[in-house]
């Protein structure tokens, strides 16, 4: 359930981030744009949630490349540098412009990357997912 996990980790961050209660953003991406820069440890400590997500994704791309049920036409840690790149583009984008479709838009083409294309307005996650661990942070 590799692919699934990712859609799902997409799905989640979207979701929350379309939701009818205000949020203020993510801290995540506030801290690494506003006090990261300025404070080394600051910097450390987003450095190391970063990684963790980048890891998420890493791992989860390789067990579906070597499942065969994700593309192997670019590398793991390439891709998931391009989806954690995606996921901070949507928690920034989300603060101007939460609407869904706009959010699911931005990750459909890099989730498109993973094999198979889903058609522009398609769920970005199966009505059901099977349990895979999702990295907390960004979540």
């Amino acid at each position: 359930a590799p692919r699934q996990a990712i859609q799902a980790y997409f799905a989640e961050i979207i979701g929350r981030a379309t939701c009818t209660r205000p949020t203020r953003g993510c801290m995540l991406v506030h801290c690494a744009l506003e006090v990261a820069p300025h404070d080394p440890e600051f910097r450390r400590i987003v450095a190391r949630e970063l990684d963790e997500i980048e890891g998420f994704f890493c791992r989860t791309l390789r067990a579906g490349q070597q499942a065969g049920v994700i593309a192997a036409r670019h590398s793991a840690p390439d891709m998931a540098r391009l989806l954690l790149g995606v996921v901070l583009g949507i928690r920034v984008l989300a603060g101007t412009r939460p609407q869904k479709e706009f959010l699911e838009g931005v990750a459909r083409p890099a989730l498109a990357l993973l094999g198979e294309a889903a058609p522009a307005g398609a769920a970005l996650m199966p009505a059901e997912i099977p349990p895979f661990s999702l990295p907390p942070a960004m979540i």
